[in-house]
């Protein structure tokens, strides 16, 4: 005769703080078995054929499950980690145990739902017990629906603030039924078929992941070095452990909420001080919550390359000369090229690099915003699809900007947000050498000043950032005048 379980199946939800379906789970009294997937299209090729989760983010994955894996056995929980598809792995578990409840948080994205859909259909009698607990407001707490969502983020802020609550995070729970034993181990990077990445030395900050990491860096950044109460002044800091919070990738997979960030926030404010610093940190919160629920309106449409305004674009040309230079950092622009060799070479870059890599990758470079996007998805340790599709429509013109032509002056960024040309030499040690004067446009150096300053290497400017811009900026008001 089988046993009767219930499973927890956890996702982009690797805690046991906060996690209101494991609560809800040991509250049944009912046996309860966890389940982590590491599901293979997760781990497969994105659409333009780059590796879907790169290895810095799987590294980090790894962590974050097996720290998981070992809280759940401090509460008595089994946590059973799978590789292979969701609903084969599930197709076996009911091959094996009579599942009664399943428990789990709903994701948003269509490639989750859709996998969501495969496992109801596998477990059709299974009770499903499933959650919205992946932004800081939740969901039915909004005062208006989805579809009456506002087109800015702006007027969005303003309502949720007059109106919105914030619910309180779920205590760790306490399990006292029968323990179900299925032992499994986290897959090799073997297993995952891709190689333990190397830290570069020139990181500047070490991402580990886990629950209890996640916490330590909270309490740190709040509570013993009380950097949050600089936090608007430095967040645009590009080299550094403290300018930001850094806390994007245990939010992206869940190792931390955001409710749990938010109440240790007014904790500190408390205790000690609030300002326009501890205001911003509840303001990035918000901006994460905001592209979630866009998300949730769009659906496909926010994958699309018409984005969510649906303009009739022109056909993107693909252009594998630019796209690779981008990548690898060789576009004769220090300040790209020197992001772009950061995130290839830590899985992280800058919110500020970010915004200046993705515009010169769309208004200079010309190409389709998707395929940079799913870069982005493959390198990003913290990679969540709300969050980097949301920016990447914003900077593109299709999502939610105002702005009928937002473009980032990237020699002027540069100047401002790295002066001294500090963090271009840092990552770009072929500019080592080069005085302030020339570190941000080394194009115009003679032939002569280039070899005496040892730059012979360095590309020329892979595109004209004027022209480009102006072409590109001419194209897109052709395509808003046709809509």
């Amino acid at each position: 005769m089988k046993q009767n379980i219930s499973i927890v199946w956890f996702r982009q939800d690797v805690r046991i703080a906060d996690h209101e379906p494991l609560y809800r789970a040991c509250q049944s009294g009912k046996p309860v078995l966890a389940v982590y997937i590491f599901d293979e299209r997760q781990h497969g090729k994105t659409s333009f054929g780059f590796a879907k989760t790169g290895s810095f983010r799987a590294k980090f994955l790894r962590e974050s499950v097996q720290e998981l894996q070992e809280n759940l056995e401090k509460l008595g929980i089994s946590l059973y980690v799978a590789q292979g598809t969701s609903e084969e792995i599930f197709s076996a578990l009911s091959e094996r145990f009579h599942v009664s409840d399943l428990y789990y948080y709903r994701l948003y994205g269509t490639e989750e739902m859709e996998m969501e859909h495969q496992i109801k259909a596998v477990l059709q009698e299974t009770v499903i017990h499933s959650y919205d607990g992946y932004t800081l407001y939740h969901p039915n707490d909004l005062p208006i629906s989805l579809d009456q969502l506002p087109n800015t983020f702006t007027a969005f802020r303003k309502m949720i603030e007059k109106t919105g609550k914030i619910r309180p995070p779920f205590p760790i729970p306490a399990y006292k039924a029968k323990k179900v034993i299925l032992n499994s181990c986290v897959p090799s990077y073997s297993d995952l078929r891709m190689t333990e990445p190397m830290m570069d030395d020139r990181a500047v900050f070490h991402f580990l992941g886990g629950e209890g990491k996640a916490k330590k860096r909270l309490a740190y950044y709040l509570f013993e070095s009380k950097r949050i109460l600089q936090y608007k002044q430095t967040r645009n800091g590009l080299l550094g452990e403290d300018f930001s919070s850094k806390l994007s990738p245990w939010l992206a997979n869940g190792s931390l909420s955001p409710r749990t960030v938010y109440e240790q926030l007014k904790r500190f404010e408390s205790e000690h001080q609030s300002n326009e610093s501890t205001y911003w940190l509840y303001f990035e919160l918000l901006w994460r919550d905001y592209f979630c629920f866009v998300l949730m309106r769009y659906k496909e449409q926010f994958f699309q390359r018409s984005g969510l305004r649906r303009l009739p674009l022109k056909k993107a040309v693909y252009d594998e000369r630019k796209l690779n230079a981008w990548i690898e950092g060789e576009t004769g622009f220090p300040f790209i090229d020197a992001n772009m060799r950061e995130l290839k070479s830590t899985g992280f870059m800058s919110n500020r690099g970010r915004q200046n890599a993705a515009s010169f990758f769309v208004k200079n470079l010309g190409l389709d915003w998707r395929i940079g996007a799913e870069w982005f998805e493959s390198c990003l340790i913290d990679y969540d699809p709300a969050s980097n599709y949301g920016n990447w429509l914003y900077i593109a013109g299709v999502g939610n900007d105002p702005r009928p032509f937002r473009y980032f002056n990237i020699v002027k960024q540069a100047k401002q947000y790295d002066p001294n040309g500090q963090y271009m030499k840092h990552w770009l040690p072929e500019l080592a050498a080069l005085p302030v004067a020339f570190v941000h446009e080394p194009e115009q150096l003679s032939a002569s000043e280039r070899e005496f300053y040892g730059v012979t290497d360095y590309p020329q400017p892979i595109v004209s950032l004027s022209q480009s811009v102006e072409q590109y900026k001419a194209t897109d008001m052709k395509a808003r005048k046709r809509r």
